[in-house]
């Protein structure tokens, strides 16, 4: 049975959310201790969203192995909606490695979804030493991208223009 993981940041209820108009990158460590594994399925919860955060991009890397591969790919959750299916399988079986990857996905937040990463099918979980994932995610809100940047003015005059 898979297990789920919390970050700290997740376990103190702290939202992520794009405080301007300007897209804005977050970042949220999961360290998993010595002696640890991660098995196949396992859910990693980094952060809760504010209401009406798009995200944009995500980069999800690790700092030291957490197996010596991994078969399947992982997947990325905003709520219940998958923003990517196929977080490749190296991203956290190769130590160092970053993968940045834009969503394609349409999807806004609610209040207080859960941003997750879910792991794929591992070969061989690795438990030697503290090692850390960090996702990083660049929000913006909804409504600025569509909103109006310039306004409508109705003109009325007896003289004309």
């Amino acid at each position: 049975m898979p297990t789920t993981y919390t970050t700290l940041q997740y376990d103190q209820g702290a939202k992520l959310r794009a405080t301007s108009e300007q897209p804005q990158w977050y970042s949220v460590t999961f360290q998993l201790a010595d002696g640890g594994a991660l098995a196949d399925s396992d859910v990693i919860k980094f952060a809760k969203l504010g209401a009406n955060q798009k995200v944009l991009q995500y980069s999800l890397g690790c700092d030291a192995s957490f197996a010596s591969s991994c078969a399947d790919d992982g997947v990325i959750t905003v709520g219940s909606t998958d923003i990517d299916t196929s977080v490749e399988g190296d991203t956290i079986a190769v130590a160092d490695r970053t993968n940045l990857e834009s969503v394609a996905v349409a999807h806004v937040s609610a209040d207080d979804d859960d941003l997750k990463f879910t792991v794929g099918n591992l070969t061989t979980a690795s438990t030697s030493g503290v090692r850390k994932l960090t996702l990083s995610v660049q929000l913006q809100q909804q409504n600025s991208a569509s909103a109006a940047r310039y306004s409508t003015i109705d003109y009325s005059s007896s003289y004309p223009l």
